[in-house]
């Protein structure tokens, strides 16, 4: 608006103070009330829409299980089939869960979680021992045979809970977790917030807390009482649904959750449960049931025969490391069809402790995944390496020294795109995206200065248009810096009824506004004039608010929709290129349709043009804030820190190949020993 208003001044240079009809005013000012009026009449409207919440648990339950269940695949490698593992309760000094049996097997964890009073489960284990895989089944059993009433399981990232911090003392209230339960309904599922809330009053929502131990660093035991996890499971346990403490699971290690048993702190009224190694004889079987040709591995199978407590047993005593050692064994040319790796390398004397077995078989995860489905870009091994190493990095550095900015603790595990910005330092890609909006504004007020002189014009005064196309995009983009809240449209919200009258809706609310900014420029007793202005304007801004609002406008029963976590960005861009575009179609319509009237003739064009050129890149920065802070970290991280260009396709591809993991609208490492092993620079060479 302001942008247009700088055209019209431009076009109307005869205008003086006293110029402005006073009934104009009156008429915009009436048209700013109507147009608030009606914003907050639709928004209350359906802020208190009645929702059943049972009807909006029962669509979840579905988005839910189509997530789980391809997470699962991911985890497991396209092996159907787990490793039924054991586990095993222990029991606490005091308040534990009733019902809870003295052991119990993979396949049977629903039955196992159905009979605890309450139903709090803690399953704890060794790195790579299955808890985040336990978790996922016992989420998919439940969804299996869900009732009506019963809750729907939602898994979260403990170490997302930016909220939590390190220290002494914090608040205990339970609010601090349902407040980031109904944050993550709203964030990965796009439920609209009053929906989000209802259904956690409901207690219609199973949190599924996973890595507990992942929201720390230090696993020594001597910070135990001042860490996150110790305040986060102080919440939790004010956590309560009715009289008593609410339905939760949750996944942690078995080391630390020992160290927090020490400092007197652990979920209470919960059955923990600890998940057994696997046997030799689980291996073996595992072996010949996945592998094509079984003789190939007869040297190992014999040696967990001989040696059941050597070096490759334990090194395979885990889910993990045994699926990616027949994984990375198995992997085959796609052109010979020849195998890459020999089953024999196992058993080389180099690989004396689990510990060696392990990195072994990191380094042949990548290596493999790398050749047999190639990067973006056609990367080798080694840049695989560096790049998840600068991530894996930048994650450690979280856990070890929790960084908060702007109220945020940045997270350890997760991997969101758009959030990824400080991985270069606190600062840098904050200046890049400052510097960016103004070249972007500077690049407009050039091109705008060029068709005003080509209109032959040296009355204007280039300086005047400074403020509007090179300080505005600063000024605005500024308030956001610390966090730029992502923005996007979705055109197939046409297809259903309510998105139909949400466009109306905004388009009703942008002619209002339109002719409220009619009337501030004093050309209400002019009727074409006032067209002119009105209608591009009213358009723009209806589109706007027609599609943005799509939160704040969409009942329940259309909001379901699993986010995933480049989609993000995607929404951001095509939101900032296709309302900036808006905009300045309507501030060259506008601007040249006031100058022919006006008898301006062709020096109308020019500035109608130039004025929708700087408004364009206005709104551009304004609006894609997200998108360009992102630009910003690609550019910042080219050397020192180093990530390929496109960054969001070689996430998607570690996630499709099995290197990374979706939880929620987060990329993660498959593992955290996969995460632990790239961080160390001596594993990337």
């Amino acid at each position: 608006m302001l942008v247009l208003a700088a055209g019209a001044a431009l076009l109307l240079p005869d205008s003086t103070k006293g110029d402005v009809d006073p009934a104009g005013i009156l008429v915009g000012s009436a048209g700013l009330v109507a147009a608030i009026g009606a914003l907050w009449f639709a928004w209350v409207t359906l802020r208190h829409a009645d929702a059943d919440p049972e009807a909006t648990a029962v669509r979840l339950a579905g988005q839910v299980l189509a997530a789980e269940t391809r997470a699962r695949a991911h985890l497991l490698g396209g092996d159907a089939a787990v490793i039924d593992v054991r586990f095993v309760f222990h029991a606490e000094t005091g308040h534990n869960a009733e019902g809870a049996l003295p052991d119990g097997t993979l396949g049977a964890v629903a039955a196992y979680y159905r009979a605890l009073r309450p139903g709090r489960l803690v399953i704890t284990g060794a790195p790579g021992a299955g808890k985040t895989v336990a978790a996922i089944e016992l989420m998919l059993a439940l969804l299996d045979r869900r009732v009506a009433g019963e809750p729907v399981p939602v898994r979260m990232s403990l170490a997302s809970w930016s909220e939590i911090t390190a220290g002494e003392t914090g608040a205990k209230d339970p609010e601090l977790f349902t407040a980031w339960l109904t944050r993550t309904l709203i964030d990965t599922y796009r439920l609209r917030p009053a929906a989000a809330a209802a259904l956690v009053s409901a207690g219609l929502v199973l949190p599924v807390l996973d890595g507990l131990d992942e929201m720390d660093a230090a696993d020594n035991g001597s910070s135990a009482y001042h860490s996150r996890a110790r305040r986060a499971l102080e919440v939790l346990n004010a956590y309560q649904l009715g009289a008593g403490r609410a339905p939760l699971v949750l996944t942690c290690r078995s080391a630390p959750y020992r160290h927090l048993q020490a400092v007197d702190v652990w979920a209470r009224d919960a059955a923990r449960v600890e998940i057994t190694d696997v046997t030799p004889a689980q291996a073996r079987d595992f072996i010949r049931r996945s592998a094509a040709n079984p003789q190939r591995w007869q040297a190992v199978l014999d040696h967990l025969d001989t040696a059941p407590s050597g070096p490759l047993a334990r090194g395979l005593a885990t889910p993990w490391r045994l699926t990616i050692a027949v994984a990375a064994h198995e992997q085959r040319d796609r052109r010979t069809g020849a195998y890459a790796n020999s089953p024999r390398d196992l058993l080389a004397p180099g690989l004396d402790t689990d510990g060696k077995v392990r990195s072994h078989l990191i380094r042949l995860l990548v290596a493999t995944t790398a050749a047999d489905r190639s990067p973006p870009g056609g990367a080798d091994a080694r840049r695989v390496r560096t790049w998840l190493g600068t991530l894996a990095v930048y994650l450690n550095t979280n856990t070890a020294t929790p960084r908060v900015i702007a109220g945020r603790t940045l997270s350890g595990t997760d991997l969101v795109p758009h959030e990824l910005w400080p991985i270069p330092g606190r600062v840098r890609a904050r200046v890049v995206h400052g510097i960016v909006c103004l070249a972007a504004g500077a690049a407009a007020l050039t091109g705008a200065v060029g068709l005003i002189k080509l209109a032959g014009d040296a009355t204007i005064n280039p300086l005047s248009m400074l403020w509007s196309a090179v300080v505005l995009p600063g000024v605005l983009v500024g308030p956001s810096l610390a966090w730029p809240t992502p923005e996007r449209i979705d055109p197939d919200r046409l297809r259903t009824a309510h998105g139909r009258r949400t466009l109306v809706r905004g388009l009703g609310m942008g002619a209002v506004i339109g002719a409220t900014v009619m009337g501030y420029f004093g050309v209400a007793e002019s009727p074409g004039v006032g067209f002119l202005f009105a209608v591009p304007l009213g358009v723009a801004t209806g589109l706007t608010f027609g599609f943005a609002s799509e939160r704040m406008f969409t009942p329940a029963d259309e909001a379901l929709e699993v986010a995933e976590p480049g989609g993000v960005i995607r929404g951001d861009t095509v939101f900032g290129l296709f309302f900036s575009a808006a905009f300045g179609a309507a501030f060259v319509a506008a601007t040249v349709g006031l100058g022919w009237l006006k008898g301006a003739g062709s020096f109308a064009i020019h500035v109608g043009a130039a004025v929708g050129l700087m408004g364009a890149g206005v709104i551009g920065c304004v609006l894609a804030r997200v998108s360009l802070r992102y630009l910003a970290l690609l550019i910042c991280t080219r050397r020192t820190t180093p990530l390929p260009w496109r960054l969001g396709r070689f996430l998607a591809w570690g996630e499709h190949v099995g290197l990374l993991r979706i939880a929620g609208n987060a990329y993660q490492f498959r593992h955290r020993e996969l995460q632990d092993w790239l961080a160390d620079p001596a594993n990337r060479l």
